[in-house]
């Protein structure tokens, strides 16, 4: 009994991981065609993108039900991944992505 609920548990954490592992690849391939990203680029990105993902999903834990807190905490986590971002891709790229988003309220 014991051995099947570390398999359950094991198997809800690497199809969590494989969830945020795939929105990161969604993303990193379409804002990688807005920005014309080499595939170099592009790999440093989906990395960023992982990363992001990894973090938010630990607020959302810490935080639980405190939306507020949430709110506050993930303004330093989108804060920093543009920033790495802006870094990664260059001036001119970055505001590629800003019209992108300004088109589609991302």
């Amino acid at each position: 009994m014991k051995n099947k609920l570390i398999l359950i548990a094991l198997f809800t954490v690497t199809f969590s991981l494989a969830q945020e592992n795939t929105k990161a690849h969604q993303i990193t391939s379409e804002l990688s065609k807005v920005m014309n990203l080499s595939d170099e680029e592009s790999a440093q990105f989906l990395n960023l993108n992982i990363d992001r993902f990894s973090k938010r999903k630990e607020l959302e834990k810490q935080y639980g039900n405190d939306k507020e807190g949430y709110k506050e905490e993930i303004k330093f986590v989108e804060k920093e991944y543009n920033k790495k971002l802006r870094k990664l891709v260059g001036e001119e790229k970055f505001k590629l992505l800003i019209e992108h988003r300004k088109k589609n309220k991302l």
